[in-house]
């Protein structure tokens, strides 16, 4: 039998037979004309056996190599184009795939080596070398609606709900891991790349306050640089731009902080947790979760707030309206808590409540203030589940969701959380909140409609000067303070 470690820099199968007819020496042949498989095999030993079918995802392009003992390894390279730091995108994964699998029991692919694109020999980009879980399927396939036309996923309702709660069950116990995991500032192990920060990146150690005064800047930011598609109309125009900046004036005040008080530290959040990142086997256990590029310790309450995935689609691609989202939201909602309510009755009978306790609040225990002391141990631990409860009770999940998406942001905003921060608003959309603009406001929002119709005019990529684009964008923040 072959050494697993044998001399990567050789053809990994070679039978030294001179026949250019031999079967060995027509897979070294072949070999040669894939030289990314040569180079998975460099940093992850074992007798290659096949090529795989190379997948194309939304963000990276992935080379599978089998091996003979059944195993599979993968060249992964961000997608150019796609990426607007696809170096920092690698970085961040890789980081965040280490320590997830230090740090938790979560099946996640194991990094053998990985590099930015200056240093890819094969000239193809920023790389991570890892395990390929194959021949299994994502949870979504399972939770799916199977008459629903592809790419479409909803949940299938007519699932059974025992099903349903095993599912759930599945992810609830990573999710509850995951929250436990916490640093005292807003940040990634690099820096904090999100689903929608790909063109917005802003680096840790703000509260939670201000990271959503950040946010909420990059609502506008968007807005303001989208040129194709960006409003259907005049009228559209104007209820996105006083959207984005009565969002922006609730964030500055504090108006969202009402659930957040005394939150001063911060859990991993994974963005791009989903079922579709979810692999698993025949027998529908969970054996691999994939796609952690966009995971950044956020605000506790982001944590806290129930996945927005239990439907499988987000409420702003639903093929029904964001209140009929909701509506069906909610039952399922119940079905996920019991489940994760179920593993935290039994981490607590298996562990003690004692084991429950953060770092952060063991330090905060060990104050020398007795005052402090003794606050943190009249606290109680508030288990997960209840605090998802109460933030779809009270509405702050979709103050979290609205802050963090940006082509979901206008109808959650108008449906869910304008009267919420500023009262009845018997006309709806923008005409009923002109009375909280300002006369710089309003002269801003008419320059700024004007110029998005020209815009509409004539699609095209525009190509604007970095410094030109601080000081436009500027300019427009300065006049919404």
């Amino acid at each position: 039998m072959a050494d697993r470690n044998e001399d990567s820099s050789r053809s990994p199968i070679s039978s030294g037979s001179a026949d250019p007819a031999h079967p060995d020496n027509k897979r070294d042949r072949e070999y040669g004309m894939y030289p990314d498989r040569l180079f998975i095999h460099k940093y992850r030993p074992g007798i290659p056996q096949r090529f795989g079918r190379i997948v194309r995802g939304s963000y990276n392009a992935i080379f599978p190599l089998f091996f003979t003992d059944g195993t599979a390894a993968a060249l992964r390279v961000a997608l150019p184009g796609v990426n607007a730091f696809p170096d920092e995108k690698v970085r961040v994964e890789v980081a965040t795939m280490r320590y997830i699998e230090k740090m938790t029991s979560i099946p996640v692919p194991h990094v053998y080596h990985w590099s930015t694109a200056d240093e890819n020999p094969l000239g193809l980009g920023a790389f991570i070398i890892m395990d390929y879980v194959h021949d299994e399927r994502s949870l979504a396939s399972v939770l799916k609606d199977p008459t629903a036309e592809e790419p479409e996923q909803y949940l299938d309702p007519n699932i059974p709900t025992d099903k349903l709660e095993r599912m759930y069950r599945q992810l609830a116990s990573s999710i509850l891991e995951l929250s436990k995991l916490e640093m005292p500032k807003i940040g990634s192990l690099h820096r904090p790349l999100t689903v929608d920060m790909n063109e917005l990146v802003k680096s840790g150690g703000i509260p939670p306050s201000e990271w959503y005064e950040a946010l909420a800047d990059m609502h506008v930011a968007h807005l303001t640089f989208q040129r194709n598609s960006a409003v259907e109309s005049a009228d559209d125009g104007r209820d996105k731009f006083v959207a984005r900046h009565l969002f922006r004036q609730a964030a500055a005040k504090g108006q969202q902080e009402s659930q957040r008080a005394g939150q001063e530290t911060f859990k991993l959040w994974v963005d791009d947790l989903r079922p579709q990142n979810v692999l698993v086997d025949a027998g529908l256990n969970i054996v691999a979760v994939i796609d952690w590029e966009w995971a950044y310790f956020a605000p506790a309450q982001f944590v806290y707030d129930p996945p927005y995935w239990l439907l499988l689609e987000r409420p702003e691609f639903w093929y029904g309206t964001v209140l009929e989202w909701r509506d069906k939201f909610s039952r399922v909602l119940d079905v996920f808590c019991r489940a994760l309510r179920s593993l935290e009755e039994e981490q607590k009978k298996g562990d003690g409540e004692e084991e429950e306790w953060s770092i952060t609040e063991h330090i905060l225990a060990l104050s020398l203030d007795p005052e402090t002391a003794a606050q943190t141990e009249e606290t109680p631990v508030v288990p997960l589940s209840e605090r998802m409860r109460e933030s779809w009770k009270s509405g702050t999940f979709w103050e979290d969701y609205a802050a963090r998406r940006c082509y979901g942001f206008d109808p959650i905003f108008w449906e869910f959380l304008d009267e919420r921060f500023f009262g009845k608003n018997a006309e709806g959309g923008y005409e009923g909140r002109m009375n909280l603009l300002s006369d710089k406001v309003r002269r801003r929002m008419h320059l700024f409609v004007d110029r998005k119709m020209e815009e509409s005019k004539e699609e095209r990529i525009e190509e604007w000067d970095p410094e030109a684009a601080r000081i436009y964008l500027g300019d427009i923040l300065l006049d919404l303070s």
